[in-house]
């Protein structure tokens, strides 16, 4: 039971938790979830900060490279059936609960969360650039000889 105030809770969400959509990815670390929140009568108004690591294929050179992810999402749980039907500008999602509900599973929020921080463009990181990558051009240098370039079709045929 939860007094209204202020609460917060931390904790790790082991890799075999994680659900991603994408096969092409998969979770490099356990990723770190902090909740803070604030109740009033019977309404939880939730912040839900994550971070953690995927692997995944560069999508300018196929090599694989460990992408960062950080993000933070908000969320309102109600029991207020009229409140639940408003539009909030202020979260990103509003959960009807029942009274006689004890506990909450939001884990298929923070899935959804964790796959929409992944960006649609995966590259390396600033600073970390693709080999034979000329980032002016936004071309491949001596794309024959390029080992990335026969990755790609092998990975096509």
């Amino acid at each position: 039971d939860v007094k209204d105030g202020h609460f917060s809770l931390s904790e790790t969400l082991a890799i075999e938790k994680i659900q991603l959509i994408e096969n092409e990815i998969e979770a490099a670390s356990s990723f770190n979830v902090d909740l803070k929140g604030d109740k009033f009568e019977s309404n939880f108004l939730l912040t839900i900060h994550f971070n953690g690591n995927v692997r995944t294929a560069c999508d300018r050179c196929l090599n694989e490279f460990t992408l960062s992810l950080n993000d933070s999402f908000r969320l309102m749980l109600t029991r207020d059936q009229e409140l639940s039907e408003h539009e909030h500008d202020d979260f990103d999602d509003v959960l009807l609960i029942h009274e006689d509900d004890i506990e909450l599973d939001i884990s298929d929020y923070i899935n959804q969360a964790i796959n929409l921080a992944i960006p649609m463009k995966r590259v390396h990181p600033e600073g970390k650039t693709c080999r034979h990558f000329d980032e002016e051009q936004e071309t491949f240098k001596s794309l024959s000889e390029n080992e990335e370039l026969k990755k790609l079709k092998e990975r096509l045929s």
